[in-house]
């Protein structure tokens, strides 16, 4: 694994030295290398790249910034030249906060995800969990730029570079940068740091920048992990049988961190404890979709098990099924039907979707069904259900288009589960039909006269979670054997 620190030279009061990124990402990079070590990593500190995307500090003499397409191709090829000579990863060390900056290296992470001939690029985003709650209340603050936080760093990494006398005199600067970047501020004076600096720079101590590099240097494990969806964190609901059982072992082999929540405690239980002794990260979570305070218990502790990168992968497969005429359809079952296909759907998109779209890449795949697109009889409140989420995937898609995020549904016939297990005795029991029989029935206008398996439905979501999809966007993929065509 290579290891760049990345900073920039840029205005950071009349205290501290252009080139306090760049000694911040040193110390971070070192630190960070000393722990990889630890675990068996062949690890490589590579010179820092001190030139970037610094517009935020560009009214200010000596700033240097360069176009956020420069950085990302610069890493890219970076990551390809450090492939070529062996190395499996290039860890990012990022010490610069400026927006563009930051979207600038995700790009250039996306491009080499599942790459054959680059490097994979490992950037945790000292911004977000876990990182920034393990460092200081300034920093939490946002008023962090060339105050406390970074005086720390600079005090015990290169002490000679501070000009001491100028930082005690200082008042503090309560002002968050932060909260400027999402009120679409674009530069320090305007965000109120009319001296290029925020924060509490009196305050800096050499003992807690010290504390700072250590928290800096803690390494995210499960990004060092093969597989196209290495380090990606999924949830999936309806995950304890059937079709989300199979779904989550596919992208739990994939690489992903895998959530699995339902209602049936016993069952995600037993699945996530299997998928941990195969050495996949899993995990359990209860969840009843159709409560709204259900489904935030659910994103927060979501969230808390992600950490950093955030839930990148939701899939909405929980979902029940009914039959019966129009005529004879209760009010009960029809709101049911609604409740937990479709507004379950929809509470959990609207949980998760936010965060995919802050953090500039994800995937939401839906498992609708053939009768969300087709009528037939004797499903109406749940062929209803269906045509909801349908329409639900194609509104959320044209929202999301342009940040990185798609949202996609399945759409299969009759899959081999315990859903259809129990549609098929339901038709015995009205019917007096075998078995045997009752499969005829939902067979016969299938052109391959089988029921989809599970797996199959896994590998189109799966698909459709791949760097290679990031074209498909508000799509309806039909997994039916061409039932829907005959």
């Amino acid at each position: 694994i290579a290891v760049l620190p990345v900073g920039a030279i840029e205005a950071h009061g009349p205290h501290l030295p252009m080139s306090t990124d760049v000694i911040i990402a040193d110390a971070m990079a070192e630190a960070g290398a000393e722990r990889l070590a630890e675990t068996g990593f062949e690890v490589l500190i590579l010179p820092a790249l001190s030139y970037t995307v610094a517009r935020f500090a560009a009214g200010f003499a000596g700033t240097l910034s360069l176009e956020p397409e420069t950085l990302s191709g610069l890493l890219v090829d970076l990551a390809r030249s450090l492939r070529s000579h062996g190395v499996e990863y290039l860890a990012v060390a990022n010490a610069h906060l400026d927006p563009e900056h930051v979207g600038a290296i995700r790009a250039a992470e996306a491009v080499c995800r599942g790459a054959a001939d680059a490097a994979r690029i490992i950037f945790p985003d000292i911004t977000r969990r876990p990182w920034a709650p393990r460092l200081t209340a300034e920093f939490l603050s946002g008023a962090c730029h060339a105050g406390r936080y970074e005086g720390s760093v600079v005090m015990a990494a290169a002490p000679a570079l501070v000009r001491e006398e100028i930082l005690r005199e200082l008042p503090p600067n309560v002002a968050s940068l932060s909260d400027a970047i999402r009120e679409g501020k674009s530069t320090f004076e305007e965000a109120g740091g009319p001296r290029a600096y925020f924060g509490y720079p009196a305050e800096a101590t050499a003992e807690e920048g010290q504390r700072t590099i250590e928290a800096l240097g803690e390494k995210d494990d499960h990004r060092m992990t093969t597989g196209e969806l290495s380090g990606r964190v999924a949830v999936v609901t309806g995950g304890g049988r059937g079709i989300g059982e199979s779904v989550a072992r596919a992208l739990a082999r994939a690489g992903a961190r895998v959530i699995v929540a339902a209602r049936t405690e016993t069952e995600i239980d037993a699945l996530a404890a299997e998928l941990s002794a195969l050495e996949h990260h899993a995990w359990a979570l209860p969840c009843d979709v159709t409560d709204p305070a259900s489904v935030e218990r659910l994103a927060e502790e979501a969230a808390r098990l992600a950490g950093e990168s955030g839930v990148e992968i939701l899939v909405n497969n929980a979902g029940v099924a009914h039959s019966a005429p129009v005529s004879r359809t209760e009010l009960e079952d029809w709101n049911r039907m609604l409740a937990v296909n479709a507004t379950g759907t929809f509470l959990c998109t609207r949980a998760f979707l936010p965060g995919m779209v802050e953090g500039g890449w994800g995937r939401v795949v839906n498992v609708a069904s053939v009768a969300g697109l087709a009528g037939a009889r004797y499903i109406a409140a749940y062929a209803a259900s269906k045509h909801a989420v349908i329409g639900l995937t194609r509104c959320a898609a044209a929202e999301v288009a342009n940040r990185g995020v798609t949202v996609n549904a399945v759409c299969p016939g009759y899959v081999n589960t315990p859903m259809t297990t129990e549609s098929l005795q339901r038709i015995s029991e009205k019917t007096g039909m075998s078995a045997e029989e009752a499969l005829e029935t939902i067979l016969v206008h299938t052109p391959q006269r089988r029921l989809i398996e599970p797996d199959e439905v896994a590998h189109s979501v799966l698909s459709l979670c791949g760097e290679g999809a990031r074209g498909i966007n508000g799509q309806s993929i039909v997994i039916d054997g061409g039932e829907l065509l005959s």
